[in-house]
């Protein structure tokens, strides 16, 4: 497993590639793959700390969400989010912001929250992997 995602050298560049390809495939080609807006870190805590988020979604695994989330986020994993949908359909109309760990499972699930009727989107930028970089505060369950 370790050599799918290799970080350095002619493998990251094979194994970046087709993960791009794939996730073209995946998501198509057509208009109904949305645009998707970036969130910085700093924006982030601001609205955080001004309590201006109605709705902060984590979508990554519930092993990962315990050894650390941002404050006020929820965890709904990708792959369960369409059994989800009743308990944050209240938010429907408004922005939710989105992370996981790199940027791809947050992609996914604003493909399956898109297919349910939502339209309102941010993706932290960077998501964890990045905020953990910046050694931004996490809450640990």
């Amino acid at each position: 497993m370790k050599a799918l995602f290799a970080k350095n050298g002619v493998t990251a560049v094979v194994f970046n590639t087709l993960m791009f390809i794939s996730l073209l495939f995946l998501f198509g080609f057509t208009s109904q793959t949305p645009y998707v807006k970036d969130i910085s870190q700093a924006e982030l805590i601001k609205r955080i700390d001004n309590k201006n988020i109605a709705l902060l979604l984590d979508v990554r695994t519930p092993n990962e969400f315990k050894s650390g989330y941002i404050k006020g986020a929820v965890n709904i994993p990708h792959t369960k989010l369409s059994f989800h949908i009743d308990e944050i359909k209240p938010f429907k109309n408004q922005e939710i912001i989105i992370y996981c760990h790199g940027g791809v499972r947050a992609l996914i699930a604003v493909k399956t929250l898109q297919h349910h009727g939502f339209s309102k989107f941010l993706l932290l930028q960077g998501h964890i992997k990045a905020w953990n970089k910046s050694k931004l505060p996490l809450e640990i369950n």
